[in-house]
C-alpha cells in the first residue's frame, strides 16, 4: 500500500513516513538504527576527542532529529492544506534529518569542500563535577553574566570585554580553571537556570 495509492482517492490526506534512509534514496533498502543514522548523518564523524575514536551521543539523537523534522514538516503540510486543500506525502529520512541538524561540518563541506575534524568539546568546554561532567554553552552576554553571578562574581571575571563571546574564547586559559573549580564542588543535582 504505497502513499501514492492512498493519496489518489484521498487528495487532502497528509501522510508522513519516517524511515532510516527515506523511501527513494540510494540506501532506501538498508536497515538502520539510531547509531547508524547518527553516523551516516555526519554526527559521529564530529563527536569525540581528535586523538580518540568517535563517540555516540547519549539518547536517541538521530531518531529524535527525524521525529522533530517529521512533526515540523507535518505542521507545515497542514498549514499548506488550509489554503490549497491538497494533502501530500512527506518522506522523512533519519539520515537526512540528522545531517540537517548537524553542526557546521556538513555545510562547510557541501559549500566550501572543507573537512572539519573532531575537536573534542571545541567552543563549548566540558567540566568535571563531583559525580559526572557538565558541558556549558554560554553565548549571549546575559548568559555570561548569569554564570558569573552563579559563581559568586569572581573578581577575575569582571572585565567588561569578557561579555563578548570571542573575548571569552581568547581568554579560556584564565576562565576555564575558575569555572572548573566552581563545578567540581557540586554534583549533577545542583541546578541553576542560565537564561
Amino acid at each position: 500500500l504505497s502513499p501514492e495509492t492512498v493519496l489518489e482517492p484521498h487528495p487532502s490526506l497528509i501522510i508522513t513516513s519516517i524511515t532510516d534512509f527515506g523511501q527513494s534514496g540510494p540506501h532506501r533498502h538498508f536497515h538502520g538504527t539510531d547509531m547508524i543514522g547518527y553516523a551516516m548523518g555526519g554526527m559521529l564523524y564530529r563527536a569525540g576527542a581528535p586523538h580518540r575514536p568517535p563517540v555516540v551521543s547519549p539518547g536517541s539523537h538521530a531518531y529524535d532529529a527525524a521525529s522533530i523534522s517529521a512533526a515540523f514538516a507535518t505542521l507545515m503540510a497542514v498549514y499548506r492544506r488550509l489554503w490549497s486543500s491538497r494533502g501530500q506525502w512527506l518522506d522523512i529520512s533519519v539520515q537526512e534529518a540528522t545531517a540537517n541538524l548537524a553542526d557546521w561540518s556538513v555545510p562547510f563541506f557541501s559549500t566550501l569542500g572543507n573537512y572539519v575534524h573532531r575537536d573534542g568539546a571545541g567552543s563549548y568546554p566540558v567540566f568535571r563535577c563531583a559525580d559526572g561532567w557538565i558541558r556549558l554553552i554560554v553565548l549571549a552576554p546575559r548568559q555570561w553574566r548569569a554564570l558569573r553571578a552563579w559563581m559568586g562574581e569572581p573578581e577575575e571575571l569582571q572585565d567588561p570585554e569578557l561579555d563578548a563571546f570571542i573575548q571569552r574564547m581568547a581568554n579560556r586559559g584564565r576562565i576555564d580553571p575558575l569555572v572548573q573549580r566552581f563545578f567540581e564542588k557540586h554534583d549533577l543535582t545542583f541546578h541553576a537556570l542560565i537564561d
